[in-house]
């Protein structure tokens, strides 16, 4: 994994925390902190949350303000930050709902220590973590942002209904992305498992290494970089694959798959769209299977170290420059074995060339 230096995120949230609003009229307000916590769960409503494995003291520290531009005569404000302990459990929650566009700011701040479990909800306010190293870490948001960074926690959850979900610097044992239209980032990782599923919203995997298993119903999904084992699978969209060492399975209904500098075994399958790779190297035994598309793949093995089960119902069979029927079966023996077809496309295995 590649570790930035977190110098810099530290002393940005530490900023945000000691920096108090300079809004005319504070409506809502609470700086409080607890000892001996290990759980902290909170309800957000609108508010952004700001969430930092900092704490100094072992003490969990919180801050959180709403102001609004206006003054208002009222004597009451209908927003209440409230806050329970339950043993080593913190609750934190919003009582109020938001009452239109009068509000100016509205946050919630903590710094806690670094194996605290954590759960956070917002309905509309985005939301930040950074360091969380207990048993698990939850961040849930219906319409607002999600940005995690340096996350160790054992398991880590990511959902929003409309949110994006960019997170960096990971390291869990198992890992659930879920959104409906957000799309997910996720950057040099290790996982033993991750799980992500959005019905439309790209999805992009970079230095990823860990077990993937990521479907889309509408969208691209991308894999740049990595190690391990990929479970793709795209309704309509594209499949794009890069730079990847590993298991590939692959399945997309309506839409191209496309691989580039990806070694291992591959169980590829396009319904109605293309498989096109580049720098691949097949390993073991690979299958390949187009309905209405062709399948072009320009390889890093020798051709003639492979062997072949390749048939094309309605179009042309062709392996570097040599040129079959619709069906072509060469077995001698070689430990890489590649099975294609395609129902109305043509075939084509030919040598990768290194760009220069």
């Amino acid at each position: 994994m590649i570790f930035k230096p977190v110098t810099h995120y530290l002393s940005i949230l530490l900023l945000l925390f000691s920096t108090q609003v300079s809004a005319q009229n504070i409506i809502a307000r609470i700086d409080t902190g607890y000892a001996n916590i290990k759980q902290i769960e909170v309800d957000a409503a609108f508010c952004r949350v700001e969430i930092g494995a900092i704490s100094e003291n072992g003490r969990v520290e919180f801050f959180g303000e709403i102001s609004t531009e206006k003054k208002t005569k009222r004597v009451h404000s209908p927003y209440t930050f409230r806050h329970k302990v339950y043993g080593n459990k913190l609750k934190v929650w919003l009582e109020g709902r938001h009452r239109g566009s009068s509000i100016n700011e509205s946050r919630l701040m903590f710094k806690i220590p670094p194996q605290t479990n954590v759960k956070v909800r917002s309905s509309s306010g985005s939301i930040y973590a950074f360091g969380l190293s207990g048993d698990y870490t939850k961040l849930e948001t219906r319409g607002g942002a999600i940005k995690a960074q340096y996350v160790n926690a054992k398991f880590a959850q990511f959902k929003s209904f409309s949110g994006n979900i960019k997170v960096e610097n990971l390291n869990s044992q198992e890992v659930n992305f879920n959104s409906h239209s957000g799309y997910f980032k996720l950057i040099d990782a290790k996982a033993n498992q991750i799980n992500a599923k959005n019905h439309q919203g790209s999805q992009r995997w970079i230095n990823v290494r860990a077990s993937l298993d990521a479907s889309c119903h509408q969208s691209t999904i991308r894999v740049i970089g990595g190690k391990g084992k990929l479970r793709l699978h795209s309704h309509q969209g594209t499949l794009r694959i890069y730079d990847y060492v590993g298991e590939v399975y692959a399945r997309n209904y309506v839409g191209t798959i496309r691989l580039k500098n990806v070694h291992g075994t591959m169980d590829l399958q396009a319904n109605s769209g293309s498989i096109i790779g580049e720098g691949v190297l097949f390993v073991n035994q690979s299958r390949l299977q187009s309905s209405s598309g062709y399948i072009k793949m320009k390889l890093k093995n020798k051709l003639n170290k492979l062997d072949y089960d390749l048939r094309s119902n309605s179009g042309s069979i062709k392996i570097g420059e040599d040129r079959h029927g619709k069906k072509y079966v060469n077995r001698n023996g070689n430990k890489t074995f590649v099975r294609a077809m395609s129902s109305s496309g043509n075939l084509f295995f030919g040598k990768y060339e290194e760009e220069k």
